[in-house]
């Protein structure tokens, strides 16, 4: 690994938590990066090329969101979204502008806990929701079908679906090519719902392997698991029994889209 430089971000006890990249622009075309700090409830924008504070005309840089975000996504329109661990709750805002939401409460039928989040292909935020399940909102739909012209609003739909299995503990994701989203289960495995219909479709227990904290997918369609007890799983989505360890050390840890691959659809 090579660190290009290393970037101060926030006051003290700020606690720098969430992180995502956006498109970039002309200054930045790799992207510029966007920070959360938990405790101080704020975002900081920075120039990917040489972590300069970002300055945009408008844009108020750090921007408060009125939560804790615990982990952070940009989506194809430049939207930043945070989740909270715990509350189910969700901030978005506009990385041009810094026009925000309020902090957009758990609709009914949703889950009011979170861990890791992302991004599906159509724009549609997820959560793992703890013991709970996953969380599924859409910014851009109205509960009665519409298309939203702002999804800042707040007024998007909200769908979950319930933890399968005994333990069941949901935390990182990530979403493939083929319309599913893969959890992390911390009680050892990997468990898939599709994004459209929510229907599960794959429970990969892992022997071993609690718990797992992270899940990815790599740029070969194969499904990563990183487990805390010292090694990644490696598992094909076509058949979940077949799947290959790597030992990387003690304790391994991540909730993020860890191969980059979200970043890059």
């Amino acid at each position: 690994e090579c660190f290009a430089f290393t970037k101060p971000v926030g006051g003290n006890n700020g606690m720098a938590r969430a992180l995502a990249i956006d498109a970039g622009d002309a200054a930045s075309p790799y992207g510029n990066v966007w920070v959360g700090l938990y405790q101080s409830r704020q975002f900081y924008g920075f120039q990917g090329t040489d972590g300069a504070l970002l300055e945009r005309e408008g844009l108020e840089n750090p921007v408060a969101v009125g939560h804790s975000p615990y982990g952070a996504v940009v989506d194809s329109n430049g939207y930043v979204w945070s989740g909270t661990i715990g509350a189910g709750t969700i901030v978005g805002f506009d990385s041009t502008t810094g026009r925000k939401s309020g902090v957009i409460q758990p609709g009914q039928g949703a889950h009011r806990a979170a861990y890791g989040i992302t991004l599906d292909a159509k724009n549609r935020i997820w959560i793992g929701a703890q013991t709970a399940g996953i969380t599924r909102y859409d910014p851009y739909t109205a509960a009665n079908g519409d298309r939203q012209q702002d999804p800042l609003a707040g007024n998007g739909t909200w769908a979950s679906q319930p933890c399968v299995g005994n333990g069941c503990y949901l935390r990182g994701m990530g979403v493939d090519n083929a319309e599913r989203i893969w959890v992390a289960d911390n009680s050892g495995g990997v468990q898939a719902w599709n994004t459209n219909t929510m229907a599960h479709v794959v429970n990969a227990r892992v022997s071993g392997s609690a718990p797992v904290t992270g899940a990815g997918v790599d740029f070969f369609g194969y499904i990563w698991g990183v487990s805390g007890n010292g090694f990644t799983v490696r598992i094909n989505p076509d058949n979940p029994n077949d799947q290959s360890r790597v030992p990387v050390g003690s304790g391994p840890y991540t909730y993020s889209d860890f191969t980059g691959f979200g970043l890059r659809n």
